[in-house]
């Protein structure tokens, strides 16, 4: 049976909601699983012996609650499983053998639970140490300071380790700290780094019957790569003009768009009449070449305004446009576009990495 972290007890006696009306102290924890155990010394002013125990839970500081769950009175304890990271209010009330609840009123919280973040055991700053990945080794990417990472103690052949390390390095591999225990030693663990950077983690984990893998040396490489990278990629529209060809009239749209890890096909191309929308998909997941061309239609207006749609590896995406329409009406000349450029993102600190 899996064991479960105990964090606080609570006790039900007359007179409870006499008692001090400010709010209990936050129990705090990392663990997203967790027991909540009770301790039936009193029951029902009336007399009447409670057969029945609820938790009540509140989500949002007590402005609305719900029954969480049910169990018979002699239970001792609710076992309780926090959807996401945030802030849990718990009140238990008893039923009788008349359906009765008591207390009957509005509940108070009677325990709070913190579930959040674990954070490293001490700070580590990742830098971007991109020579120390070895060719064709590929980071995975994400665009938020806390993520998950999977692991499996099927190696150990033992589906309850006794303890699970996680090691990281912010250079690499050249140096390592220790993050912290895994405290339910369940797949997958919770990781919360301090900046952007190219991070290296090490599981270690140690089975029942004493059976541990290795912690990592100074110098070893990381067994994961993760790049926390929350910059969006650097995205401009260089111009968007009609050129006329043996081929007929094309719309050609050529820009500049880059970032540490772009998918290999990032950029789409939207068109609209107005330069707020609604927007038309004139190009879907290309590649990044700078350029694209295409016939044009009777669907088409006769002006319209392009916009740039360019998305990195983690997920940040980065929009841009031209501020003044491209007339598309087949002419012996050629209309032209103003070539400025509208939101123009910042440089990004990962371009040209892992090229």
């Amino acid at each position: 049976m899996r064991r479960m972290l105990i964090i606080a007890a609570i006790l039900l006696a007359p007179g409870w909601l006499l008692a001090d009306t400010s709010l209990p102290e936050a129990v705090k924890t990392s663990q997203r699983e967790f027991s909540i155990p009770y301790d039936l010394d009193a029951w029902d002013p009336g007399g009447e012996k409670p057969v029945a125990v609820q938790l009540h839970l509140s989500e949002d500081h007590g402005v609305n609650w719900r029954v969480y769950s049910k169990a018979p009175a002699e239970s001792g304890a609710f076992d309780f499983r926090a959807p996401q990271l945030g802030e849990y209010w718990f009140a238990v009330r008893t039923v009788d053998s008349n359906g009765k609840l008591w207390p009957d009123n509005t509940p108070r919280p009677e325990l709070r639970v913190l579930v959040e973040p674990l954070h490293a055991a001490q700070a580590v700053t990742a830098g971007y140490p991109v020579n120390r990945m070895p060719q064709g080794t590929r980071a995975r990417m994400v665009n938020s300071l806390s993520f998950e990472l999977d692991y499996d103690v099927q190696a150990l052949d033992d589906a309850s380790p006794a303890k699970v390390e996680l090691w990281w390095t912010g250079d690499g591999g050249v140096t390592w700290s220790l993050f912290g225990l895994d405290d339910d030693k369940r797949s997958p663990m919770l990781v919360t780094a301090e900046h952007e950077g190219l991070y290296g983690f090490w599981m270690v984990i140690e089975g029942s019957s004493g059976l541990r893998g290795n912690a990592p040396k100074a110098g070893e490489l990381p067994q994961v790569w993760v790049g926390v990278d929350m910059t969006k990629p650097a995205a401009r529209v260089v111009a968007a003009k009609l050129v006329s060809g043996q081929a007929g009239d094309q719309i050609q749209v050529r820009w500049e768009a880059g970032d540490a890890l772009l998918s290999k096909t990032p950029v789409s191309l939207d068109y609209a009449v107005s330069p707020t929308g609604p927007w038309t998909p004139l190009a879907v997941d290309i590649e990044n070449r700078g350029s694209y061309s295409c016939r044009i239609n009777q669907h088409l207006p006769r002006t319209l305004y392009v916009r740039l749609h360019v998305r990195d590896e983690a997920g940040n995406e980065q929009l841009a446009q031209l501020n003044s329409p491209l007339s598309v009406v087949a002419s012996a000349g050629q209309a032209k576009a103003p070539a400025a450029a509208a939101n123009t993102a910042k440089g990004n600190r990962w371009l040209g990495l892992f090229r």
